[in-house]
């Protein structure tokens, strides 16, 4: 066991013939590092922001036989989709920042 010493600061050479370190290179690792936080800032910046207004909520009663609209605000050219009884809507967001859709009779 004289090649497989491990000294307390490094390794020794047998350890360090590993195949796998020509490809982990410093300059590997930052590009990796940059796909990362591009990919991270990409799922943070593609979250909408919607919002309803106080009136929808779980408590709110829907008139029979008449149709439902649901409206709110969210960012600009954004899609929203509203999904209820087997209804699915889905309208663009204008330019104000509002967005409406109104679902059959229920």
């Amino acid at each position: 066991m004289d090649g497989f010493r491990l000294p307390l600061i490094g390794y020794s050479k047998q350890i360090a013939d590993n195949p796998f370190d020509s490809l982990i290179t410093p300059k590997f690792m930052k590009k990796i590092t940059l796909v990362f936080l591009a990919l991270f800032w990409a799922c943070l910046s593609s979250n909408a922001d919607v919002r309803l207004p106080n009136v929808l909520n779980s408590n709110m009663v829907l008139q029979r036989d008449m149709p439902v609209p649901i409206w709110g605000w969210a960012d600009e050219g954004e899609k929203v989709t509203v999904s209820f009884a087997g209804q699915k809507k889905s309208a663009t967001v204008g330019k104000n920042g509002e967005w409406m859709v109104k679902l059959h009779r229920l």
